[in-house]
This record gives structure tokens, sequence and C-alpha cells, in this order.
């Protein structure tokens, strides 16, 4: 079952030092040369959520907009130890997105991503994701980011380190999913599944 919230994004310094027009920047600092690298599966849709919160709340980097984030089965398989939360290599992880007032169903909830009553689903107008590959030359933090064009397919590789940086905030408490309170390594993921409400 869906979890609808609109927890505030509060006042986390190293959230908001992430550039606010991170989708238009991320335009610019893509590596285009990669434009045909296909790293996210076709099939991506039909894959689990890593969260059942509905994300239709404002947050640095993403502006106003509902996301519905996604991942591969071998991303299930991540592990949680005195060191953190690790990741397996060739997880895939995928971030649709849909801005506001840019219709195909924003802001009717269930019509959007998670699928109507008639199974039918929004399109996003932007497509990220974080594929786990330590030993590529192109990762940051072990994970290769790159955007997916929703009409064309296309793949680029984000040469810059805008998405790192904002992720890098994963690692320590934040003001989404349950907060991570004691500021646990998680692998650069917000929304690591099991962990979607405030620790009581």
């Amino acid at each position: 079952m869906l979890v609808q919230t609109r927890r505030s994004a509060g006042p986390a310094l190293g959230l908001f030092a992430c550039m606010t027009a991170l989708l238009a920047a991320l335009g610019a600092s893509c590596s285009r040369q990669d434009a045909t690298i296909d790293l996210v599966a076709v099939g991506y849709a039909s894959w689990r959520p890593t969260t059942e919160v509905v994300l239709d709340y404002e947050i640095p980097g993403h502006m106003d907009s509902l996301r519905r984030i996604v991942m591969n089965e071998t991303g299930f398989q991540f592990k949680e130890g005195p060191a953190g939360v690790s990741f397996p290599e060739g997880t895939v992880i995928v971030k649709e997105i849909l801005l506001a007032g840019s219709g195909d169903g924003y802001g009717a909830g269930p019509a959007y991503g998670v699928g109507g009553a008639d199974g039918s689903r929004g399109r996003p107008n932007m497509i990220t994701a974080m594929v786990k590959a330590k030993d590529d030359p192109r990762a940051q933090g072990g994970w290769i980011w790159l955007m997916k064009d929703p009409e064309s397919g296309m793949e680029s590789v984000v040469g810059q380190d805008l998405c790192y940086r904002c992720h890098l905030n994963a690692n320590e408490a934040y003001p989404y999913a349950d907060g991570n309170p004691a500021g646990q390594f998680r692998d650069f993921v917000f929304f690591v599944p099991g962990k979607d409400e405030p620790a009581p």
C-alpha cells in the first residue's frame, strides 16, 4: 500500500548545498558520447519500488516534482551490518521524474508511476538512474550516475559530480524516509527498502 506524505524537506545544510537547478544543469553536464550505453533495462518499469512513500513533495535538486523510484532484483539483495548498508555490484536504481504542470497524471497520485485502475501510467519528463559499478572509471562513489531520455531512450552518463554530491548526504542524517538518525552509511541511497518511516 502506498503511503501518502508531504513531509517537509527541512533545513539540511548539506542537502541545500545541492543545486536547486539540478534538472537543467544535468543536461549540460552529461557525457553525450555515452549516449548508447543501455545501462537501464527496457522493462525497468516493472521493477519493484524502493519505497511505498508517494514522493510528491519539493526537495533540493528536484523542485516541485513527483518521483517514482524502482530497483532491479539485484539491488534488493543489499546487505546491512555494522559498517552500514551496501548494495551489490550490478544494482540499478531508476528514478522517474514528472514535473508539476506537465500533465500526464501529475497530482493524480496512483495515476502516475504506480499505475491507475486501468493500468495506465503517466509519462515521466525525465529518467535518472544509478548503477553500482565500483570499478568502472565513470563511477563516482561506486555508482555510475546517468540520465535516460524518456522519448528516445538515449542514455548519458553524468560527467560532473552533481548527483554524487547530493547523494553523499544519504550517508548522514537527512529529512527523508526514516531520517537516518544515526548517520549510518547508506551507500548513497536515500530510500533504502524497509526504511520508509521515521525511527520511533
